[in-house]
């Protein structure tokens, strides 16, 4: 939808996610580990029947990220058994004037990934696409769907510009993991 509506997402606001489904899903194993060679972080989260580990980064460093992964998981998950491999380029937006695209006109709406609606520093993104379905609906019910691009900026569009100019201050590993666990890495997960 978006190609057809304003154009594809630059190679340089994109980055690559790897990783693998693995069983047996280990209890207590969720986990995030930003790394020190790039910005980017590890995760494995389990679920009722298998695991999920991955790993993200910029695209520029897309070659490095199976070997850190596999690294990972020979020191902490030697016992795991890959079931199967994923990989996807997701939304990792470095230019905050990517914001000032429009995502909606008569007859469309884009919305989280779609629209770029991710975090730029940690990269989630169901938040924004929850959020952002929500304030679809309601331009749409309000038969003005080009209210979206007002709705959106109001409500998260300012954090979403202010994380990305922040981008490479944040990315200190160590101040990324405190901030997660502490719930302080940004406001809007106070929205539910």
């Amino acid at each position: 939808m978006r190609r057809k509506t304003i154009g594809r997402i630059s190679s340089e606001n994109l980055a690559l996610t790897f990783g693998y489904i693995a069983f047996p899903p280990e209890e207590n194993m969720a986990s995030i580990k930003f790394l020190a060679e790039f910005p980017g972080y590890i995760w494995v989260f389990p679920t009722k029947n298998y695991l999920n580990l991955g790993i993200g980064g910029e695209l520029k460093y897309g070659s490095l990220l199976k070997g850190i992964l596999d690294k990972f998981i020979a020191i902490y998950c030697p016992t795991i058994r890959v079931i199967s491999r994923f990989a996807a380029m997701v939304p990792s937006v470095r230019d905050p004037e990517f914001f000032s695209l429009p995502c909606s006109n008569e007859g469309w709406v884009l919305i989280g990934d779609a629209a770029g609606h991710v975090d730029p520093i940690s990269g989630g993104g169901i938040i924004y696409a929850l959020w952002g379905g929500s304030l679809a609906a309601k331009a749409i019910k309000e038969s003005d769907p080009k209210s979206y691009d007002r709705l959106w900026r109001e409500e998260f569009g300012k954090t979403l510009i202010e994380r990305c100019k922040n981008k490479d201050a944040y990315y200190d590993p160590t101040q990324l993991e405190i901030k997660l666990f502490l719930g302080l890495a940004n406001k809007t997960y106070s929205w539910f």
